[in-house]
């Protein structure tokens, strides 16, 4: 017969495995990672001198939330605030004084992505030494330095628009089912990926792909990558400058 699981045996096992033990891989950034390292120096002169008065929250706090964010496959701010907000040892780690809302994480988002581009290529510049020496390792195996071997592939990243919402192809389905009673489910779904928009309202940019295995709206975008799997760049490849902005220059 299986033993009923009481209350108060969970909220002991909850407290001795999530308060009383540190989780293993805060342990592990804790010990090796140091955040202020990684963050350019002008993003501090930009985030310091955004506002008249000090923030709530200092930035290497708020770039900590964001990378536990992607190390956790958390999908959405809003599931992390949850997290950060019934969390005490995620607040200690990351050393929040206020849990900040979803508003701020979308402004900072916005107001910092040029920073935000400047993070990425210096964890880049950080990065490449670590990988040169782990492929001048694997050369005498592999003959060849495989930190040296570039590849390049697209893909797409996915936006938050009104047409990846499944509300807008199933609206669309319901109304070819209701004017073509006589066809079968099949070419209906044809028709309704016919009728989809090449780009999406908002920004014709983004287009309508077909990425991982689906069809999405989304930007398309050129990732590169070393041989041993790490990213070393990736840019927008559907993007179109105004070469107006360019004319001084020639």
């Amino acid at each position: 017969m299986i033993k009923q699981l009481h209350f108060s045996d969970f909220i002991d096992d909850f407290h001795k495995f999530v308060v009383v033990k540190k989780p293993q891989l805060l342990e592990l950034l804790d010990q090796y990672i140091n955040i202020c390292e990684l963050i350019p120096v002008n993003w501090y002169f930009h985030y310091n001198k955004a506002t008249g008065r000090p923030h709530d929250n200092s930035l290497d706090s708020i770039v900590s939330t964001l990378l536990l964010q992607k190390l956790l496959s958390i999908p959405t701010i809003d599931l992390l605030i949850t997290f950060l907000s019934f969390s005490k040892e995620l607040r200690d780690f990351c050393g929040l004084n206020t849990v900040p809302d979803a508003s701020f994480y979308s402004r900072f988002k916005q107001d910092y992505c040029d920073d935000i581009e400047a993070f990425f290529h210096k964890l880049v510049d950080i990065t490449e030494p670590i990988c040169q020496e782990i492929g001048q390792a694997l050369e005498k195996e592999l003959g060849i330095n495989p930190a040296e071997v570039y590849i390049m592939d697209t893909t797409g990243i996915e936006c938050y628009v009104k047409e990846n919402n499944p509300k807008f192809f199933n609206a669309l389905v319901k109304k070819l089912q209701y004017f073509n009673k006589d066809k079968s489910k099949e070419d209906i779904y044809k028709m309704a990926y016919n009728q989809m928009p090449k780009t999406a309202s908002v920004d014709p940019n983004i287009k309508l792909q077909y990425i991982n295995g689906t069809f999405c709206y989304a930007h398309k975008t050129i990732v590169v990558s070393n041989a041993l799997g790490i990213l070393r760049h990736m840019d927008f490849c559907d993007y179109q400058p105004d070469f107006n902005d360019y004319t001084d220059s020639f």
